[in-house]
């Protein structure tokens, strides 16, 4: 019995054997009407020759069965076809599936002499389990669970439970993009045609963009993904297609260690503090000190095609909206390593591959969101001069690409960060700095008709208004912004300025009254912007990090300290700007009983004990 190398990592595969093992009980119940023995029988054999081409396959199953070490079962029929591989004789190949609990088959080919001259363990496909009858032709099982038999008339790649669980969020620490259990699965399990499918089902891909991104053909890609073609077997085929997927090669250990588990955390936050790293550099060195922070973290180095097309794009567009939804359900600093690889691969494509005009510019635009992303998720992990420098890397290519509201956006992101180092450090400059932003984002935006982006850019000025100490200016802003959101939703409306609501508004006067020395009616408003079900967690969880700030300010030190104890005992993730939030709590906590406030703090913060 020999093993070759590409078996090794296919899963088991087996050569002829002379070896003989005894079991008892039939294992086979069905026959293939291509085999040779069918083949050679007339109508009134055709009894005959099913038993001895099921004598001839249970002898043979019982010399592998043993050394495959599993349990006996019912063996289910399959699809004929021509194999892929061995002699040039194997002129009548069959295929057969014999399910196990695990999900997998055997699969043997015919010799010309009617012999079987191998046996291959892999993934089940298209077939039932066992007891549930033969598959009706148009029919799939899911390739994920292999238990949900699909509807033919719904073309989705997997099952709904199974799509839902190669989202975001599926798994707590995700260790690449598009991480989650079914795909770690099928890569324990060897099932590379099965992993190729939750890659396409997380992205949204067609096979054709997927070969385009891969180098291959549609046909070949849907050979792979059916178990019809062995490429990903092949170590080296399996590195390229995770080099050009951008898959970190370190993901792909379950294939060597057969275990869900046995793979490495690519998502250590200490590796991503970028502010040495971004802070400071110029824009011909910004690619190369992204590049060097990625490498830092322990990622493997990013490679990129000689010349892309719109199936890039479209790849790069699925990873931000992914990413969008990492950051909702996870938090920033789960989201931000992988953001911050899919920003150094765009720029990297956009600086050294050959493309088309067209594509060049969408390759800036979706270039620039990821940059305004990486920006925002740095803020919310309290890292601005790494924020500071990615927001404004996206606005330069953003104006390469003359995309007025993509501009916008990182003009109006830059304007939110500005006022709140104002605040935080006291510094009239960076006030008129963020007023300076906002003023920039109404100017791009004053043939924009969206009137949630009109309120949002009123928003940002009246907080710039506020650090300055300009009250009547203040009041003048937030009052428009009403005024804009009174017109209604509007189809230009993007999706970045959905948040903004009138429980915004609300959350922004808060703030204002705050600084302004009003902290009784900043409580009223703080607190009904928490109790807002409509917002997300994490916007409620911030203001009412925003509300125990105004409570201690107040005076009410003990209710201050409720309201944190509730942030970091929800058992949500907590953003490194809410707990900076958080801090002048927990200094006053220490002249206060409320230990429990400071250990649930020191342990959200990452700090020891006192």
């Amino acid at each position: 019995m020999t093993m070759s190398l590409r078996a090794f990592f296919a899963g088991v595969a087996f050569e002829r054997s002379g070896a003989a093992a005894a079991t008892d009980g039939p294992l086979l119940t069905g026959t293939d009407p291509r085999s040779p023995a069918m083949a050679e029988a007339s109508t009134d054999d055709t009894t005959r020759a099913a038993e001895v081409t099921a004598a001839m396959i249970n002898e043979r199953l019982r010399t592998l069965l043993p050394a495959l070490s599993v349990g006996d079962g019912q063996i289910v029929s399959g699809l004929g076809h021509k194999m892929d591989e061995g002699a040039p004789d194997v002129t009548c190949p069959a295929r057969w599936r014999r399910d196990l609990s695990g999900g997998r088959y055997y699969r043997w080919s015919w010799n010309s002499n009617g012999e079987c001259a191998s046996v291959r363990l892999g993934p089940l496909v298209g077939v039932r389990r066992a007891g549930r009858g033969s598959m009706a032709r148009g029919e799939r099982l899911c390739p994920a669970c292999k238990s949900t038999l699909l509807n033919r008339y719904n073309n989705d790649l997997l099952c709904a439970p199974c799509t839902r669980a190669v989202k975001p969020g599926g798994v707590n620490a995700p260790e690449w993009l598009w991480d989650s259990l079914p795909m770690r699965r099928a890569l324990a399990n060897h099932e590379l045609g099965t992993f190729v499918t939750i890659l396409r089902a997380a992205t949204g891909l067609s096979q054709l963009d997927l070969g385009n991104i891969f180098g291959l053909s549609q046909s070949a890609i849907s050979l792979i993904e059916t178990g019809q073609r062995d490429t990903l077997y092949d170590i080296r085929e399996l590195r390229r297609f995770a080099d050009a997927c951008d898959i970190p090669r370190k993901v792909l250990l379950p294939v060597v260690l057969g275990l869900e588990s046995d793979t490495l955390d690519l998502s250590s936050s200490r590796a991503f503090e970028a502010s040495e790293g971004l802070a400071g550099v110029d824009r011909r060195s910004f690619t190369g000190s992204l590049l060097g922070l990625v490498t830092a973290s322990g990622l493997d180095l990013i490679q990129v095609p000689d010349r892309a097309d719109a199936a890039y794009v479209r790849y790069l567009r699925a990873g931000l909206a992914s990413l969008r939804e990492q950051d909702e359900k996870l938090g920033g600093d789960v989201a931000l390593p992988q953001a911050l690889r899919l920003f150094a691969r765009a720029r990297r494509i956009i600086d050294e591959s050959d493309y088309t005009d067209s594509v060049g510019r969408e390759l800036l635009m979706v270039g620039a969101d990821l940059g305004t992303l990486c920006g925002w998720l740095a803020y919310e992990n309290g890292d601005q001069k790494a924020a500071r420098a990615l927001y404004g890397e996206a606005g330069l290519l953003a104006g390469s690409a003359d995309d007025a509201q993509t501009s916008i956006h990182v003009y109006l992101n830059m304007s939110q960060q500005s006022s709140y180092l104002a605040r935080v450090h006291g510094t009239p400059g960076m006030a008129r700095e963020a007023l300076r932003f906002a003023d920039r984002a109404a100017h791009l935006a004053r043939h924009e008709r969206s009137p949630r982006l009109h309120a949002l850019i009123q928003i940002r000025q009246a907080l710039a208004y506020v650090r300055l100490g300009d009250e009547p200016a203040f009041r003048r802003s937030l009052g428009q912004a009403k005024d804009e959101l009174q017109r209604g939703d509007h189809p230009d409306d993007a999706p970045w300025t959905r948040f903004v609501t009138a429980s915004e508004i609300n959350g922004c006067e808060a703030t204002g009254f705050v600084h302004l020395g009003s902290s009784p009616r900043a409580i009223d408003l703080y607190s009904k912007v928490v109790s807002d079900t409509r917002r997300s967690l994490r916007d409620r969880t911030h203001y009412r990090a925003y509300l125990a700030g105004a409570l201690l300010h107040s005076g009410d030190r003990a209710q201050a300290i409720n309201e944190g104890i509730s942030i970091l005992a929800s058992g949500s993730p907590v953003p490194r700007r809410t707990l900076n939030e958080l801090q002048p709590l927990r200094a006053a906590s220490e002249q206060a009983d409320a230990e429990e406030f400071r250990v649930r703090f020191d342990q959200a913060a990452g700090s020891p004990p006192a």
